[in-house]
This record gives structure tokens, sequence and C-alpha cells, in this order.
């Protein structure tokens, strides 16, 4: 099954897959696919989308003697293959999921509106997600410094916080039901973006800030070690991610000098 992470250009179709079946065997894991050589056909599934076809499966190893590829684990991609477009024996239709209908709408708007490269860009900025942003623009944005806004993490959280705390006030919603909303708010946004070690970091310290006042304490080394544990509760391979150490090692930096 085709999720919503597909493309069609330069000659090749490249999917993320779920939902596998090997042999009629279901397997557990996602898969990353590329067709090449599909200029001339129009071959291009879409989010939903069933596809079957024949060529050698590679396992992406997530733990080998050279370390540990954490980035894999966290979006569960366990295997690749590499298959022309003869090598297909069908495609049946199909219908994306809520959330992704959600992401597809919006990044569909933004690239209709902006442009294929500038809404894509938009969109890496609003979910974190990078997959249609071409090489050369993400060295673009890491050489000048700014490569982070394209990753979800407090800049993100804390202007969405303020964006639902200024609405909120303004209606008169009385301060522990606007703490229960931007929470609830905040974490529907976080799932939306697929959350990324810093998104949920982020989240846990806000929504602890956010109740602080009703505990009585918000001790910001607690807020953050708390969000760490959060984060390798979801998933311990975080502690091998370059993400997660980063977040985690520039907020204690803040806090702490």
């Amino acid at each position: 099954r085709v999720t919503e992470h597909f493309s069609a250009a330069d000659g090749a179709y490249t999917a993320t897959l779920n939902e596998l079946f090997s042999d009629g065997t279901d397997i557990d894991g996602k898969l990353t696919l590329t067709v090449e050589d599909i200029s001339d056909v129009n071959f291009a599934p879409e989010c939903g989308d069933v596809i079957k076809w024949s060529s050698t499966v590679s396992i992406n190893e997530l733990v080998s003697a050279d370390g540990v590829n954490a980035s894999s684990v966290r979006s569960d991609i366990r295997y690749y293959a590499y298959a022309e477009y003869t090598d297909i024996v069908y495609v049946s239709e199909g219908e994306p999921y809520a959330l992704e209908s959600l992401r597809l709408g919006l990044r569909n708007k933004l690239t209709d509106g902006m442009g294929e490269q500038t809404g894509a860009v938009a969109f890496g900025m609003i979910a974190g997600d990078r997959y249609l942003i071409g090489d050369e623009v993400t060295e673009a944005f890491a050489g000048a410094g700014i490569g982070h806004i394209l990753a979800v993490s407090g800049l993100h959280i804390g202007l969405a916080a303020m964006l639902v705390a200024a609405l909120l006030s303004k209606v008169g919603v009385p301060p522990a039901a606007r703490a229960a909303a931007i929470t609830a708010t905040l974490l529907l946004y976080t799932l939306f973006t697929g959350g990324s070690p810093s998104a949920v970091r982020a989240f846990v310290m806000c929504a602890i800030a956010l109740w602080a006042r009703y505990f009585g304490f918000n001790d910001r080394l607690n807020s953050l070690c708390a969000a760490g544990t959060v984060c390798l509760t979801i998933s311990p391979f975080y502690l091998f991610e370059c993400g997660f150490l980063m977040s985690m090692g520039s907020v204690y930096g803040l806090i702490a000098f």
C-alpha cells in the first residue's frame, strides 16, 4: 500500500509502502520502492493504492557492526527494492487514511498556490516533511544555518502554542480550559508532523510549563529530563539519533548557560 510519501520525477517513481505482504505472508515494517524507466509510461500510483510487483527485496539493516540506523528505526523503513516497470504485476486503486488526507490536502494547497518547489519548502516548514524537497535546496538551507526550520521543534511548537493561546484568550476561555485546549492542540500537531524527537521534546516541555501553575513548580532541567524520558520510552533508539541528541543538548545548553 502506497503511503503519502510518493513522487514521480526524473524518470523514476519512488514510494514508501506499508501493509506489506511477501508471497502472501504479512511482513512488519515499511519498504521504499523505486520503479525505474517510467518516462514513456503513465505510472504514478497515489496514496492508498496497492502495488504488486516481482523483484528482489533487500533488508535495510537497522543495527549492524557499523552502528545503529536510528532514523530508519523511527520511520520503520526496514526494506528497499528496485524494479522495472515490466516487474509490476498490477496496481489497484485505494483511498488515503484520514491523517494522510489531511497532510496531502495541505501539501497540495501549498504546491498549487506557490509552485512545486516553494510549496514543498513551505510544507516542510509546517509539517517537518522534507520528502519532496530536493537535496540542493536542503543543502542550501543547511549552508545558510537555517536547516532547523525544516525540522519541527520548539520554534514550531512555541508558535502554535502562542497562536492558540492568543485566540482562546480573546474569546475569554478560562485559564484551565485554555491550558487543556492548548495541550490537546499541540499533541495533535505533534502527531500530524510525525512525532520527531525534537517535536516530542518540545511538546512535553511546553505541556509541563502550561500546567506548572496547577502543580506548583516548573523546573526547566526537570522538564527537559522528563521530555527525554518520554522520547526514550517511545523509542530507545532515539539515543542514537542525531536529531534527539542535538535537541536535548542545545536546550540543555540554553538552560545551563
